[in-house]
């Protein structure tokens, strides 16, 4: 489905790509605390369709001369367009935080520290992604620190794990969003990053109208439109929406799934850091010792592969 390389996708030295994926984690940890403050007043479906609609009618100003010029390339993928909107949001999103209604927070973060193995294993069954020993030494690493803070160095709370409804809609969202990572590998790369997102933004909306009509309608869940829900919606949009999935993006197509999926591993960590800064929690030990373990297994699985080449699998 790629189209030809374009400069916008292959040009500029492989430490920025490594910079925007952790600033998109930033941004995404940072979601993560509006949606811990707000969720009671933004439903899920609302969420994910205002700020799919705030972020398009944001964007589309400054892109719209290329959004146009590209509609006849997109139309000819309608079909991939679709599906990178329904794993992003529909199946992405939804089921994600509708089951963090029923789950506990302990195992959404131990499901959703799967994420990036999904993604390597995608990738290599679908794109042919080599495997190599550092980058799975490097997953296995970042995971034991992802661990470490989401069970607040507690072992004995994997055991107490209870898994129930919520914990498979968790999954389904962790999975979709690793399918995410493989389907805009194979988005033309003649789409700029921007002309790619408001594509994918526009499929979105159209996916996630009918599921916010059904929740409004049948369930009568109502977002409540004030002060702090607008703010956070166009915080989603702009930072959780618009730069962070343009910097993923831009990641995926220079990285490559397997090794900007490593970086996921960062969020349960800047999270937690955040919740220190903004929501007063305390800073412990093991948030130190997480971050660190985390860093160490995002830098072995970007290892240049000519450092690590000995290991391929």
């Amino acid at each position: 489905m790629s189209g030809s390389h374009s400069p916008v996708a292959a040009a500029g030295p492989e430490w920025h790509a490594h910079l925007l994926m952790t600033l998109a984690m930033v941004f995404l940890a940072i979601s993560v605390i509006f949606g811990r403050v707000y969720h009671a007043e933004i439903p899920p479906a609302g969420m994910a369709f205002w700020r799919a609609v705030a972020a398009f009618v944001l964007l589309l100003p400054f892109v719209y001369r290329d959004f146009i010029a590209c509609l006849p390339l997109t139309f000819r993928h309608w079909k991939l367009m679709l599906l990178i909107g329904i794993s992003q949001s529909v199946l992405g999103q939804i089921p994600f935080f509708l089951g963090l209604h029923t789950t506990t927070a302990i195992n959404g973060g131990v499901i959703t520290a799967t994420q990036p193995a999904l993604i390597f294993l995608l990738a290599w069954i679908i794109l042919r992604d080599p495997l190599r020993i550092t980058q799975i030494a490097g997953l296995a690493v970042a995971l034991v620190g992802a661990l470490i803070v989401i069970v607040r160095n507690d072992p004995s709370a994997l055991l107490q794990m209870d898994f129930v409804a919520g914990d498979l809609l968790v999954q389904l969202g962790v999975l979709s969003w690793a399918g995410f990572f493989i389907l805009i590998k194979r988005a033309p790369n003649a789409l700029r990053p921007m002309v790619l997102f408001e594509m994918t933004t526009l499929a979105a909306i159209l996916v996630l109208a009918p599921c916010y009509a059904a929740e409004v309608l049948f369930w009568k869940s109502h977002t409540a439109f004030n002060v702090p829900t607008v703010f956070t919606v166009l915080y989603l949009a702009i930072f959780g929406s618009i730069l962070a999935l343009i910097f993923f993006n831009i990641g995926i197509r220079r990285l490559g799934p397997g090794r900007s999926g490593a970086y996921n591993y960062l969020i349960p960590i800047f999270t937690a850091l955040l919740a220190v800064v903004v929501l007063g929690e305390t800073l412990e030990s093991y948030h130190l010792i997480g971050l660190v373990l985390v860093c160490a297994g995002v830098f072995l699985t970007n290892r240049p592969h000519g450092v690590a080449s000995r290991g391929r699998m």
